[in-house]
């Protein structure tokens, strides 16, 4: 076991790797009720599209629910257990069953889940921009698969999916609060501890060129859009990245910038713009606005005047340090420390290079990342809402 400290809060991170590749995080906080989560690298991105979410489901057959939650996104699978139970989580993830009527039975409900999102505008928006983003790249999917695709799985489907990501150096482990260092150790051997084969690696795939649609639907009056800028290229280290974007995206269309000032001022927008970094695939702001084209041009004109002449330092000392304020406020509880650790292990990455990240990200790095929003490479969606 490796012991670091996060400068800012004093805040412990232990960490190993076992000989099978497994790695798990421990946070201890004395005196507050363990959050666990598991995080397995392998989202919708990967396996085919609905693949992960389905098996995802399956998880919870037969399994002791209580507690338990679990979400799958587009390069991920993260299960959170309330109480920090490390075994029943970490069985779960071992052995589900794919027998040929569990699987049956859980096609109507996510057939459900399927039509249900698609009736909301900011996922339906979402949908479209991908669509319009992407040409064969496998976000371009819906993370819950299509209706088609849900119908036609089988239980040898999903046992192949099990199989290729559900493995010991393709998961991590984090467990936040006040819980016992070597109990933990113990259930990680004994669930995950063997080494097996060599799986080859999986390349994410980095889509070159401009989108395919710059415009995607359309409504007349008030509506929900989605903004995506596509990024073409994965080098370097994912918290530099992530800090980088962060703060670009806040430097662009955060609630105190210029931007929202002056959509608002036009009556364009009442509510500030949502980000979101899609890492490595795309940036994102979203929002409601009853000309999301005036939008869009507005944000294409303002990336445009902060690559050409930077963003003004003082602004991007005040929102890096409020990035590096939540980001030391996000440790405080288990809750909030396991949800972040689980997130950037995804990635390979851990709060101690997230901190270090925050405290050395230069403003040209965040000056870079906003050259994603440039005419070519943007795609806007938007959807009618009542």
């Amino acid at each position: 076991m490796t012991e670091r400290t996060v400068g800012l809060t004093g805040q412990k991170l232990i960490t190993e790797t076992l000989p099978s590749g497994f790695l798990y995080y421990i946070i201890p906080q004395k005196g507050r009720p363990p959050r666990a989560a598991l995080t397995v690298r392998a989202g919708s991105a990967d396996g085919g599209p609905g693949a992960a979410h389905f098996v995802e489901h399956m998880l919870f057959e037969g399994a002791d629910e209580s507690g338990v939650n679990a979400f799958t996104d587009y390069a991920k699978t993260v299960l959170t257990l309330e109480d920090g139970g490390v075994r029943s989580l970490l069985s779960m993830a071992k052995n589900p069953p794919f027998s040929p009527e569990a699987v049956e039975a859980e096609k109507p409900i996510i057939l459900s889940e399927i039509r249900m999102y698609a009736d909301i505008p900011r996922f339906a928006a979402l949908a479209g921009c991908l669509r319009g983003m992407f040409r064969a790249c496998p976000v371009r999917e819906p993370i819950l698969g299509t209706e088609s695709a849900v119908a036609e799985t089988s239980p040898e489907d999903l046992r192949r999916f099990h199989a290729a990501f559900y493995r010991p150096d393709n998961m991590a482990l984090t467990v936040a609060g006040d819980a016992d260092a070597e109990d933990i150790r113990a259930a990680v051997f004994e669930c995950f501890g063997q080494k097996e084969p060599s799986a080859a690696p999986r390349p994410k795939m980095i889509e070159q060129g401009g989108v395919v649609h710059g415009r995607v639907g359309g409504a007349d009056g008030r509506a929900f859009f989605v903004i995506g800028a596509k990024l073409s290229r994965l080098s370097g280290d994912y918290a530099a990245n992530r800090a980088a974007a962060a703060i670009a995206l806040d430097c662009l269309a955060g609630a105190s910038g210029d931007l929202f000032e002056k959509l608002r001022g036009a009556g364009l927008m009442d509510d500030p713009f949502g980000t979101e970094l899609m890492y490595p695939y795309a940036a994102l702001l979203t929002g409601v606005s009853r000309d999301p084209g005036a939008a869009l041009g507005a944000v294409l004109d303002t990336a445009l005047d902060m690559i050409k002449s930077g963003v003004a330092p003082e602004d991007f000392e005040r929102i890096r340090l409020g990035r590096l304020g939540r980001f030391a406020r996000g440790l405080i509880s288990p809750e909030g420390a396991a949800a972040m650790q689980a997130e950037l292990s995804a990635f390979g990455s851990d709060i101690i290079g997230m901190e270090a990240a925050l405290k050395s990200v230069s403003p040209d790095a965040a000056r870079e990342w906003l050259g994603a929003f440039s005419e070519g490479r943007v795609c806007l969606s938007s959807v009618a809402v009542k």
